[in-house]
């Protein structure tokens, strides 16, 4: 048998662990979400905090899906929330600017270098420019 922290135990009195199923219970997980992740927590609180926020993960994907990016939206997306011009970002991934502008009007698509860069620079997955490719290879 697994040994269970009493904190563990207290919690789950107060909201079981249980698939989310309503916006209103979300909002109370939230609320103790909050409530824990302000605090020195006890192992038994965050096994605890880590299935809760795993129970709220599934809901929010479920409940507010966030659609995919093709690869020129995540691009310009990057750009945009970087406050990036097309030189600078040409610069980034090692272009001039008229290039960039050939990537976002769909007349080029991102090298391989583009994409490693752009993945390296902004610290994301290069599956972020890759997922339209993967579906048609699978």
């Amino acid at each position: 048998m697994i040994a269970v922290d009493k904190d563990y135990i207290k919690l789950t009195k107060q909201l079981p662990l249980v698939p989310i199923r309503n916006d209103a219970h979300l909002r109370e997980a939230g609320a103790i979400l909050i409530e824990l992740s302000g605090k020195d927590m006890t192992p038994g609180e965050r096994d605890y905090f880590r299935v809760l926020g795993n129970l709220v993960g599934e809901y929010e994907d479920k409940r507010f899906p966030i659609p995919a990016m093709t690869p020129v939206e995540a691009f310009q997306f990057l750009m945009e929330e970087n406050g990036l011009s097309r030189a600078e970002m040409g610069k980034i991934i090692g272009c001039l600017a008229n290039r960039v502008t050939e990537i976002l009007n769909g007349k080029r698509e991102l090298s391989k270098e583009h994409i490693a860069r752009l993945s390296a620079r902004f610290k994301v997955s290069t599956d972020l420019f890759l997922r339209p490719l993967l579906k048609k290879a699978g």
